[in-house]
C-alpha cells in the first residue's frame, strides 16, 4: 500500500533517538516505500562522532555521512516550518541536479561536487534517500572580516631591523593573494603592486588594505606602513564562499600563498569548508593557506565536547581545523598571546 509523503516525518522520529545510543532510521521514499538506514554511533556523548554514517541496504557499498550537529537540530525542529541552510557534497553534481531539486528552498553550485542547498523539512527527507549525495552538514558561511585593525603600526614588530639585517628577503618576484574584499589599489603603500585577481570582489574596504599592507606595505607613507615583504605583488580574491580558488586560479597569477583574515563563527567540527582547504592544499603541494584564528579568544564553544570551557575551542570557522594550513593567532608587544585571539 503507498503511503502518503506527510509520513516521512512523522516515521522518522517515531523510529529514532538520539540521545547517545545505536539506532536505526526508517524513511519512506517518494514512492512510499520503506528505506532502512542503520546509525553508528558512539554509546559515549563524551566521544560523540562528528557525523553519522549511513548504510543504505540497497547499496551497501555506498557510504554517506550526515554531521552530527544537523542531525540532532533536524530531528528536534523537523516539524518546523523553516528551511535549513546545508552544505552538500556529491560525488557528481550533475547526477545529483537530476535527482533532486528543491521547489520550496534553493540550490547553488559552490564549485564542482559541493553544493549549497536552502530546503524546506519535506525536500530534506526527499534528499536523504538519494544516493548521489556522499555527506551533508550545516555549516556557517556568513563571512565577515575578522575586526578591523586599530592604530595599526608595524613598527613594533621589528620589520625593518628584520630587513636591514636580511635585504634579500623582500618578497621581489612573489605573489601573494587576499582572500576578502578588495584592497584600494591606489594606496600609497601598495600602489603599483596590488591587482584585482580573477576573483576579486566589486567591494572595496578599509580592512583588506591594512592586511595587504601588513604584508607588502612599501612604507611610502611612514614606518607604519612598511609591511613584510615591500616588494611583493598582491592580489585580491572574493572570501564569498569561503573556500580556495580553483585550482587554475592559483597558477594562473602564480600566487602560492594565500592571505584569509576573515570568519564565519565559532565552529568546532572538521567540515566540508575545512575538507575543501585541505583538498587544495593536496592538488597544490607548493601552495599555503594562511588562516587567522580569530578575535574571539574570551569567548566558548556551545556545541561539542569544550562546551563552556573558557578560551577554548573558539577559532572562528570549521576550515579553520583543516590540517593543512597555517593558522595565525595574535601576540602582544611582550609576545603573549593576546586575550582577544582565538
Amino acid at each position: 500500500m503507498k503511503r502518503p509523503k506527510d509520513l516521512y516525518i512523522f516515521v522518522l522520529l517515531i523510529c529514532l533517538n538520539i540521545g547517545g545510543i545505536k539506532g536505526q532510521v526508517t524513511f519512506f521514499d517518494h514512492k512510499g516505500e520503506y528505506q532502512y538506514f542503520p546509525i553508528l554511533k558512539s554509546d559515549s556523548i563524551i566521544n560523540e562522532p562528528f557525523y553519522f554514517q549511513l548504510n543504505n541496504p540497497k547499496n551497501p557499498s555506498h557510504k554517506q555521512n550526515i554531521s552530527t550537529s544537523f542531525l540532532k537540530s533536524f530531528f528536534k525542529d523537523s516539524l518546523s516550518k523553516h528551511n535549513w541552510n546545508l552544505l552538500v557534497n556529491t560525488a557528481s553534481t550533475t547526477q545529483f541536479l537530476k535527482e533532486f531539486c528543491p521547489v520550496e528552498g534553493q540550490l547553488t553550485t559552490i564549485k564542482n561536487g559541493l553544493i549549497q542547498l536552502t530546503a524546506s523539512s519535506q525536500e530534506v527527507m526527499q534528499l536523504l534517500v538519494l544516493d548521489s549525495w556522499e555527506y551533508i552538514s550545516q555549516e556557517n558561511l556568513n563571512v565577515r572580516e575578522e575586526a578591523k585593525v586599530k592604530d595599526l603600526d608595524l613598527g613594533f614588530s621589528n620589520i625593518e631591523k628584520l630587513l636591514a639585517e636580511n635585504p634579500y628577503l623582500n618578497g621581489e618576484g612573489m605573489a601573494v593573494s587576499i582572500k576578502e574584499t578588495s584592497m584600494d589599489t591606489l594606496d600609497v603603500d601598495l600602489v603599483k603592486r596590488s591587482r584585482w585577481g580573477i576573483n576579486a570582489d566589486e567591494l572595496s574596504l578599509d580592512h583588506a588594505t591594512q592586511m595587504g599592507t601588513i604584508i607588502a606595505g612599501a612604507g611610502n607613507s611612514s614606518l607604519k606602513g612598511l609591511g613584510v615583504a615591500p616588494q611583493a605583488t598582491l592580489y585580491s580574491s572574493s572570501f564569498t564562499p569561503p573556500i580556495p580558488d580553483a585550482d587554475s586560479v592559483y597558477r594562473l597569477q602564480r600566487t602560492w600563498i594565500q592571505n584569509h583574515s576573515y570568519g564565519t563563527g565559532i565552529e568546532s567540527f572538521y567540515g566540508l569548508l575545512a575538507s575543501s582547504f585541505d583538498e587544495s592544499a593536496y592538488k597544490q603541494a607548493q601552495l599555503l593557506h594562511i588562516l587567522s584564528a580569530g578575535n574571539r579568544g574570551i569567548e566558548n564553544d556551545s556545541l561539542g565536547p569544550y562546551t563552556g570551557i573558557p578560551t577554548y575551542s573558539n577559532l572562528t570557522g570549521n576550515f579553520k581545523l583543516a590540517k593543512n594550513v597555517l593558522c595565525v593567532g595574535a601576540i602582544d608587544t611582550t609576545g603573549k598571546p593576546s586575550l582577544f585571539s582565538s
